[in-house]
């Protein structure tokens, strides 16, 4: 559930989550192209609530670093990897599980969580609090003019900045 209704579009959503889907299969005669995956097929796509409840074009091969899992990893809620979610959002960095490639580093580096694959962005719920959080976002943001996605990038910086001296401490471990 998610804002007291289905974790899906209902029939008075219908028409913009149809105008979504429009935007994902280029109804208008230009063909989809998502930035995500470079890919223009329709196919690799789906459409699942964002954290604000409103339909979003999702791509299968490479699902948005926005939706991500706790940072316990308990299986069960879908988070918002931003900067303004709950407090299972955490940074990970994951290291080789193989001895021999240890000396390699880190594999990879999420700021805000590891994304979640597609199956599980349809799956799960939202957390109620990153949902309450987006929603502050949206409220801040509007009270100062700004886009919300500008508003969160200027307040991520320091953020980010830790991240890169976290990561910097464990390559050097």
């Amino acid at each position: 559930m998610l804002h007291g209704k289905p974790d899906r579009p209902d029939t008075t959503e219908q028409t913009t989550a149809c105008s979504v889907a429009g935007t994902a299969i280029g109804q208008d005669g230009t063909p989809h192209f998502c930035p995500r995956c470079w890919r223009e097929d329709p196919q690799s796509h789906f459409i699942a609530p964002d954290v604000y409840g409103e339909p979003e074009v999702y791509c299968v091969q490479v699902p948005a670093y926005s939706v991500v899992d706790s940072s316990g990893g308990a299986g069960v809620l879908k988070h918002w990897g931003s900067p303004f979610g709950c407090q299972s959002v955490k940074g990970t960095i994951e290291s080789s599980e193989l001895p021999r490639e240890s000396h390699i580093g880190p594999a990879a580096v999420y700021v805000f969580g590891t994304p979640l694959p597609a199956d599980e962005v349809i799956d799960r719920e939202w957390c109620s609090r990153c949902t309450r959080a987006a929603e502050n976002v949206r409220a801040n943001s509007t009270q100062t003019g700004e886009d919300p996605v500008d508003w969160a990038r200027d307040r991520a910086a320091t953020l980010l900045r830790l991240m890169a001296r976290r990561l910097d401490e464990y390559t050097r471990e």
